[in-house]
């Protein structure tokens, strides 16, 4: 939508929200688990969904609770994800790393993350930060793509009126591995996992 009156350049009426920096929320939460996965997680792997307090750096508690506000005991990395916990996903961007996260989310050519892992705490994965829609909609492709990333373009061809091209389609570039990439999407599409 981008504004309350799209012709009022005084309120910056005519902005692009698909690239506009926002907080992506749960949806970034797939690409901590691509990186947990690339590093020998896996969809079956367990994790205690329960009470947990972390100490920020700067020596604050910090405690990460669920949307419905339960917690769910053991649960596989699977149903974490297609259900969103939260917990869950703090303590595998524990385990995994910061760094970890942040240089999968570059691999997949999301934009706006900064690669300071010190800028960002374990609240990353809950959408903590700031990245643009577009990027978002890219590295979900890789996912759907066997983990070959394109960058998003409108155009596919370009030729001339003698039929020559002048510009072709970039190509794919492997970016994650095509298990890491199928072991995602099939978490994403699987509705028996959110039950």
């Amino acid at each position: 939508v981008g504004s309350a009156d799209y012709t009022n350049s005084s309120i910056q009426g005519q902005v692009n929200v698909a690239v506009q920096q926002r907080q992506p929320g749960s949806s970034i939460k797939p690409i901590l688990y691509a990186a947990a996965f690339t590093r020998g997680m896996s969809p079956a792997t367990l994790v205690w969904d329960v009470s947990t307090d972390f100490v920020t750096s700067n020596g604050a508690i910090y405690s990460p609770r669920n949307y419905d506000s339960k917690f769910h005991g053991p649960v596989r990395l699977r149903q974490a994800l297609a259900n969103s916990f939260n917990m869950p996903a703090v303590k595998v961007l524990d385990q995994v790393g910061i760094p970890a996260m942040l240089d999968m989310a570059h691999r997949l050519g999301v934009e706006g993350l900064d690669k300071s892992p010190e800028n960002y705490g374990l609240a990353l994965t809950l959408g903590g930060s700031e990245v643009t829609l577009l990027s978002m909609t890219g590295a979900f492709a890789v996912f759907a793509n066997g983990g070959a990333r394109m960058a998003p373009t409108p155009i596919l061809q370009i030729t001339d009126a003698s039929g020559r091209n002048l510009l072709e389609k970039a190509q794919a570039e492997q970016v994650i591995d095509p298990r890491v990439a199928y072991q995602l999407a099939s978490v994403l599409s699987d509705n028996e996992a959110r039950k």
